[in-house]
């Protein structure tokens, strides 16, 4: 069934309740009418079924999202600006300032949103440009660090030269290279992704690897990819590292690097299963890598740890790792089970089928040779372990102490294990990891949660600033948080009032009772619009109009009628004189007469007046007993016959057995 368009007649009742005389005739759906504002006697277009005037809904749009005033001024002062100029009022003005610092002409524009300090932007912009400005030696190593030789000294406001090691190059990036822009030449990244930089020359090569405090102990290979046995200038270890991870910066030394395993360090070496899989995997983790731990990492991709075994020394787990691998892979000839690519956490080189070998079968290899390991090691490196383990456990005690906490237990020989200590602030235990506190967390929970609040609580200055741009007067001390009532009073209206700082400086009001009657300000029509939208509804006002919620009297220009409508029900619901919407509802739900006379006569009463209504009295005869009464059709209509007194009376008396019986004759 197709949706119909409103009556010309409605659809030019509705135009005019919006403010807008139709100068045209109703025009097709979807539309536009031709006419004139009733409030700034402008010609405006508005759509069929839409608003009124385009102009005055701006307008109005622009008075409710206009701040005051004084919180203008606040929010200008609080971005250390004076103003220079009168206030423009509108959020998308400039309005002329000077910076209150340096003293700069600053035009600053004063949003609606949420409280942001505006700020000089020539002061911004000087103090971008001094993050910039290092000394030259802090820059020349900048620049050595990308492997790059400057040939300039460093300017910040210009562009240096420098000279790229791996291709010679000469390029103006010196700028670009200090601030961290850029971390290498650009003519040495389209070469290696290009595949044609693969081979370097001799003496650049040997460049490199010096600068990442690396010695060749071997000529060079001529290719990235190759291992190139080294020294590291550092701790003095000596392996095979490969060019293209110095470049990168990974993998420069296992001994000296602060993340990933660390062969002098304390290492494990464990079993995990999947038994949904049926697989079995062996590796080496290290225990003194903080929050990066092996185990944790295969245990959360629904792995299980069999078994492990503790190593003093990394070095020890590998060599039993690769034991394991010789023995399993050569000996055994059991195969590598899961493919390429199925582990996400990676490992799959390491796993086994668990029907080819079990976990208690490569356990017992791990135990044999641990054993092996273990009775090699010389009474010199058992001195050593114990000597660091106390080294590590004295170190560790220090660095709790310095974090503010005391503890409470040996040091469990690992970063990541949890190690129960005592605040000295607070007095409170906890468990907390070496590993945190190395990054930087506080030992204590609870304090940190306590320095959290205080470091988001905004100055009490500020905050007495941001009440009073909003015209509310504290009248207490200032809460303990930005979410709590604060007790003040309105400057506008002196009203008691309750607002939080978390919303006011969100940009909401501070007074209940002010954003109340600016609502009712708001939504006040002028008079002129209200009387003639209250002709559009066919009324003619007999008092003033003052606000949407005060009832005016009016006169229907239809009945003559005087009701007292609400103008907020009038204006956006529609309704006109009660009187007439009555009488509309009484002719639309009516039944016809015909219709009346025939329930009646259904319910055993003939008419003998004329139809008034479903609940007056109609005199009617009744078709049983010829008696005349005055039941109404509704309750015919529900009771049925008979009806107020029902059927009952019409009903026969029952025949007892003495009136059935005939009469005896007497003798």
């Amino acid at each position: 069934m197709s949706r119909t368009s409103a009556s010309p007649v409605r659809a030019e009742a509705a135009v005019r309740s919006r403010g807008v005389e139709p100068l045209t005739a109703h025009p097709r759906p979807h539309r536009v009418w031709h006419g004139r504002c009733l409030t700034c006697g402008k010609p405006t277009r508005p759509r069929n079924g839409r608003a009124g005037c385009t102009r005055c809904a701006g307008v109005l749009r622009g008075q409710k999202r206009r701040l005051p005033a004084a919180a203008r001024m606040a929010r200008l002062l609080a971005g250390g600006q004076i103003p220079a100029a009168r206030d423009p009022g509108l959020g998308g003005s400039e309005w002329p300032s000077r910076c209150m610092i340096a003293g700069h002409p600053a035009p600053s524009k004063i949003t609606n949103g949420p409280v942001k300090p505006v700020g000089c932007t020539k002061c911004i912009r000087k103090a971008a440009s001094q993050r910039l400005s290092l000394p030259p030696q802090t820059a020349a190593a900048r620049v050595r660090l990308t492997l790059n030789e400057p040939l300039s000294e460093y300017v910040p406001s210009q562009s240096g030269y420098v000279r790229c090691l791996g291709c010679g190059r000469r390029s103006a990036a010196m700028r670009a290279l200090v601030s961290g822009n850029v971390d290498s030449c650009s003519h040495c990244r389209v070469a290696t992704a290009a595949g044609r930089h693969s081979r370097l020359p001799a003496d650049v090569a040997v460049a490199r690897a010096l600068l990442r405090a690396q010695q060749p102990l071997v000529p060079w290979t001529g290719q990235t990819m190759r291992g190139w046995r080294m020294r590291c200038l550092v701790c003095g270890n000596a392996a095979p590292k490969m060019l293209s991870h110095l470049n990168q910066g990974n993998g420069i030394c296992a001994y000296c690097a602060e993340h990933g395993f660390k062969p002098d360090r304390p290492a494990e070496i464990y079993i995990v299963i999947d038994e949904t899989r049926s697989a079995g995997k062996y590796g080496i983790a290290g225990l003194d890598n903080g929050s990066y731990y092996r185990v944790a990492q295969h245990e959360r991709e629904n792995w299980s740890l069999y078994e492990s075994w503790t190593f003093e020394v990394g070095a020890q787990a590998q060599r039993v790792e690769r034991m394991i691998e010789h023995e399993l892979r050569v000996v055994q000839g059991v195969p590598q089970f899961l493919p390429a690519g199925s582990m996400p956490q990676n490992g799959e080189t390491e796993t086994f089928d668990l029907k080819l070998c079990s976990a208690e079968q490569t356990w017992a290899l791990v135990k044999r040779f641990a054993r092996q390991i273990e009775d090699e090691v010389t009474p010199t490196l058992r001195a050593t372990i114990a000597r660091r383990r106390r080294i590590r456990n004295s170190r560790a005690q220090i660095e709790v102490m310095h974090s503010g906490a005391q503890a409470l237990e040996n040091y469990p020989e690992g970063t990541g294990s949890k190690w129960r200590m005592r605040c000295l602030i607070c007095g409170k235990a906890h468990p907390r990891r070496l590993a945190h506190l190395r990054e930087g967390r506080a030992a204590c929970p609870a304090c940190r949660q306590d320095e959290i609040s205080e470091s988001r609580r905004v100055p009490v200055l500020r905050a007495v600033a941001i009440m009073r741009s909003a015209l509310a007067e504290p009248l207490a001390g200032y809460p303990s948080n930005a979410g709590t009532p604060w007790k003040s009073r309105c400057m506008y209206c002196g009203s008691r009032t309750d607002p939080r700082l978390a919303n006011v400086s969100s940009g909401q009001g501070a007074c209940k009772t002010c954003a109340q009657t600016r609502s009712g300000e708001d939504r006040r029509l002028p008079p002129e619009t209200a009387e003639a939208r209250f002709r559009a509804l066919a009324l003619e006002p007999l008092e003033d109009y003052k606000v949407n919620s005060d009832a005016v009297r009016c006169r229907c220009l239809n009945c003559g009628k005087s009701s007292s409508p609400l103008p907020g029900n009038a204006f956006f619901r529609r309704t006109g004189c009660e009187f007439c919407n009555r009488q509309k509802l009484a002719d639309r739900y009516r039944t016809p007469a015909a219709s009346a006379a025939i329930i009646m006569r259904a319910g055993a009463w003939e008419p003998l007046t004329e139809y008034r209504g479903a609940k007056e009295p109609w005199l009617s005869r009744c078709m049983l007993c010829g008696t005349t009464g005055r039941p109404t059709k509704t309750n015919i209509q529900h009771r049925g016959a008979g009806a107020p007194e029902g059927r009952a009376r019409h009903r026969r008396p029952r025949r007892s057995i003495t009136d059935s019986t005939p009469a005896l004759p007497l003798t």
